[in-house]
């Protein structure tokens, strides 16, 4: 039962959904079997690499052009392919995981996991950016990361992750931190590759991934299928069915020739919301759950945890689609020129929908949303010589942003059935931005380099910001690395902030950036050959932040008050993070991470801790290889107590210890075979994250249930 008026050619190619990723699917495994094979198979050179070589691997992320990862001015973190393999992460969110100083809050559906770095909560993904081979991956109208299992690790060659603000790099929403995700180029697969898995709750996975380099030319490709039918929260119901994944599939691909790149990707996710509000379990006639037994009434809008009229509770099916040409032209030793256009759509598709409670009975709500996004970027690097050098370019966007959620027209009354009306309202943005980077490196104590950065954007929709960016990166000796860092950041206001509307909330055109203030100062010791130390203090202060449905006066003159999203909040967090890399031979390797924040926000006349931010965390990881055809990865995750949202009765939810474990093997010392065992909490650990939103207990549930322990296994063939 799917109710929508409307449909237009865009639509109707994406509402074949469910034959297309197969069809796709397979005709790309047949190509995949067809490409060159392996010359050879050898370890990861990584592997080989020592701490000292490991701190000169080039990062992106953190500098207009690649630096080595000791010198950047600020902390990166990078997670290599051989980690992705060992550890045997699947998607993004499991390899966030074991980073320093990140909350997360898992609600088994709809984004599915929120994580805040450094404390940044409340944001909902729209305080991080994630760039996917240099390209922003954030929704356009929401503005922040919707996850999930079709962003798969497989044809990733490296993730850098930047703590801390990053606008005078990228711009709007690189606010708390900035993930770049780098996907394999055709040299680094030379050949092909198969993946299948399968897992608990009858989670079913395929993967292909192929590439090569013939002379000037360079491609890969690549592809992935999930299915689960996701873990039952029988406190909700019996038959709790919310929490699943129906095809949710991606393809990637890239062609180089000539300094010129052309790419693109699709990802497309539809799955149930989970725990995103709670189950209306009374209504079912069953035992109200959580805290103090008092969640699960039958309230109005609650989301149907079961089938309705044999179909899912509801459908979240979030779509990304991104193409782009690059050029890079190296006139000479000392001036190279980059330039960028891309193109992108995001939405929700309009087949999403939710069965709710309404007038006490399940009614069939549709919803939908899409947008559009055009822009191009220019960037001239100039080496005066070896130790300075001065960047600057030109960006440029246009995009048209709908309105919040297409508007709705009632077709039946009872049980209550509407329909999506043709109209797209929408808003035009554009925006336009300058950079520059100066670096310059001096024999200041032993060794100092100086970075100096600016970028400023004006927005004909929530006006100009102006970003810098200051860094100062000290070697005195060859062990010991100091850095000091400045910088800012905002958070555009994004089309549900400033243009959604209910019967009581109006609209607010007028809403400014969020904007925050970043001061971190850290050091890098490397104790001996075997050891790194490293330690970052800092402190954000953030202003502006937009609080949503603040009371106001009547404005409408129907005698009931109103509300709106307004600029009222501000914010502050401050910490400090300890970080140990261990690697004692080329088959030992070991991570300690532990970190504490302390957080504060003013929202209008209160006063009290950031919601879901836990004061202590730690992370700690173990990798063991054995006669270069098996390896053990064992992993370690503590998370103090939480504090929750006023509204939330539950003034606290308690900290956890968790374990994983991954075992990668080659059987036999077969080279072009392998498989993955990976354990998701291997004690089998009751635990939960804080609710989300008002965690109410009413609309929203107080604290979000993890599963039990999960077993997933993988197989890998290469060609």
């Amino acid at each position: 039962m799917n109710y929508t008026v409307q449909m237009n050619p865009e639509e109707l190619a994406v509402n074949i959904h469910s034959s297309i990723p197969l069809r796709l699917f397979a005709i790309f495994i047949l190509l995949a079997q067809c490409s060159i094979c392996r010359a050879e198979l050898t370890d990861e050179d990584i592997l080989d690499l020592s701490l000292e070589e490991l701190l000169n691997v080039v990062v992106y992320v953190a500098a207009k052009g690649g630096q080595a990862l000791k010198d950047v001015p600020g902390t990166v973190m990078i997670i290599t392919d051989n980690d992705i393999k060992i550890r045997g992460y699947d998607y993004l969110e499991d390899a966030l995981r074991d980073l320093p100083g990140i909350d997360f809050v898992d609600v088994q559906g709809t984004f599915p996991v929120l994580w805040a770095p450094r404390g940044a909560y409340g944001d909902e993904n729209k305080r991080t950016l994630l760039l996917i081979d240099g390209i922003v991956e954030n929704n356009i109208l929401e503005g922040n990361v919707l996850g999930g299992p079709q962003y798969s690790l497989h044809n990733v060659k490296r993730i850098e992750f930047l703590w801390g603000p990053a606008s005078a790099l990228y711009g709007a929403n690189a606010f708390s931190g900035v993930i770049n995700v780098i996907t394999k180029k055709g040299r680094d697969i030379s050949g092909s590759e198969i993946q299948l898995g399968i897992g608990e709750n009858g989670t079913h996975l395929q993967k292909f991934l192929f590439g090569h380099k013939l002379d000037n030319v360079e491609y890969s490709f690549s592809g992935s299928l999930y299915n689960s039918d996701g873990p039952v929260f029988e406190e909700r119901h019996p038959d709790y069915s919310l929490s699943y994944v129906d095809d949710a599939y991606s393809l990637s691909g890239k062609v180089s020739f000539a300094g010129i790149t052309i790419g693109g990707h699709h990802f497309d996710r539809p799955m149930g919301h989970g725990q995103f509000s709670n189950a209306p379990s009374a209504w079912f006639g069953l035992p109200l759950y959580g805290y103090q037994d008092s969640e699960g009434q039958a309230t109005s809008g609650s989301i149907a945890p079961t089938e309705i009229n044999g179909e899912p509770g509801s459908l979240w099916r979030s779509i990304t689609s991104t193409v782009y040409l690059k050029n890079h032209h190296k006139f000479n030793k000392n001036i190279q020129m980059d330039e960028k256009i891309y193109y992108r759509e995001t939405g929700i598709h309009s087949d999403s929908y939710v069965y709710g409670l309404f007038d006490n009975q399940w009614g069939f709500l549709p919803f939908t949303h899409d947008s559009y996004l055009l822009g191009g970027e220019w960037q001239m690097t100039v080496d005066f010589d070896e130790d300075q050098d001065f960047v600057f370019g030109l960006g440029s966007e246009r995009s048209s942003v709908e309105k919040g959620y297409r508007q709705w027209f009632v077709i039946q009354d009872s049980p209550k059935i509407w329909g999506i009306v043709n109209e797209r309202v929408s808003v035009r943005y554009k925006n336009n931005t300058f950079f520059g980077q100066y670096k310059l490196a001096t024999e200041f104590l032993n060794s100092t380099t100086f970075t100096l950065g600016v970028r400023y954007d004006d927005n004909n929709v929530y006006g100009s910001t102006t970003n810098p960016r200051i860094g100062i990166v000290t070697k005195p000796n060859e062990q010991l690395t100091l850095k000091a860092m400045y910088g800012t950041a905002f958070r555009a206001p994004n089309g549900f902030d400033s243009f959604t509307e209910t019967t009581t909330r109006i609209a607010n055109p007028d809403l400014e950036p969020e904007k925050t203030e970043n001061w971190e100062l850290s050091a890098g010791i490397q104790i001996n050959s075997s050891w790194l130390f490293e330690t970052s203090m800092f402190r954000n202060r953030l202003s502006d932040v937009i609080v949503s449905n603040v009371a106001i006066e009547d404005t409408d003159g129907d005698g009931v008050p109103n509300s709106q999203n307004q600029n009222v909040g501000n914010a502050s967090t401050q910490g400090i993070e300890w970080r140990n890399h261990i690697k004692l031979s080329r088959d030992f390797s070991a991570f300690a991470h532990i970190s504490y924040q302390d957080t504060e926000q003013q929202l209008l006349d209160s006063e009290i801790d950031i919601p879901n931010v836990a004061h202590w965390k730690g992370n700690s990881g173990i990798t063991w290889r054995k006669y270069d055809n098996w390896s053990l990865y064992w992993s370690l995750r503590a998370v103090g107590p939480r504090s929750t949202a006023p509204t939330n009765p539950r003034k606290e939810v308690a900290g956890y210890v968790t374990s994983d474990v991954a075992i990668h093997y080659r059987p036999l010392g077969n080279q072009r075979l392998e498989l993955n065992l990976r354990i998701i909490n291997l004690f089998d650990t009751n635990y939960s994250d804080p609710g989300i939103r008002a965690a109410n207990g009413v609309s929203f549930s107080t604290e979000q249930t993890y599963p039990g322990r999960i077993v997933n296994l993988k197989m890998s063939s290469v060609f």
